[in-house]
């Protein structure tokens, strides 16, 4: 598995300045990259999600971003390479569905995204690395939308309708 890289875009988290950062998985740390001013977040992160406003209201969208290089060596003169990442990355943003779920927080994952724009904005040259997903999750709207799938908690044995 290539480890995709994050780079969370935080609105509205107490104790968490709202900006652009950079996930250092070596440090399991936060690195503020971009401080944004009240509201900016958001904004960036619903024209990164190419106008879903309703993603881009989320306390934390995270870009997933792919080294495309190093899974190009891995998986050298393979027409699957390119797929493999997509792969990964639909099993990281399941991931983060689950768990968010379990903390009672509302989750998402979009691919609809402006790829160029994201990579421009964090120094990507989208050919060695660049976005692949949006991922993000916040606290649930207080009114349930006719979109969101309902979950519950899987009982074995239990019928289910």
């Amino acid at each position: 598995m290539v480890v995709p890289r994050p780079y969370p875009i935080i609105a509205n988290v107490a104790g968490v300045a709202a900006g652009v950062y950079h996930y250092n998985a070596r440090d399991h740390s936060l690195e503020l990259l971009v401080e944004l001013p009240d509201g900016q977040s958001g904004a960036l992160a619903t024209k990164f999600m190419c106008g879903q406003t309703y993603f881009g209201s989320a306390h934390v969208s995270i870009i997933i971003t792919a080294r495309f290089s190093r899974n190009h060596w891995k998986y050298r003169r393979h027409q699957k390479a390119y797929a493999s990442i997509l792969v990964d990355a639909a099993h990281l943003s399941q991931t983060l569905y689950l768990v968010s779920g379990d903390l009672g927080l509302g989750a998402f994952v979009t691919a609809a995204i402006n790829s160029r724009e994201i990579d421009e904005y964090l120094g990507l040259d989208g050919i060695d690395e660049g976005a692949v997903l949006v991922v993000g999750f916040g606290k649930r709207a207080r009114e349930r939308s006719a979109l969101e799938p309902k979950f519950s908690r899987y009982v074995p044995g239990e019928t289910r309708i």
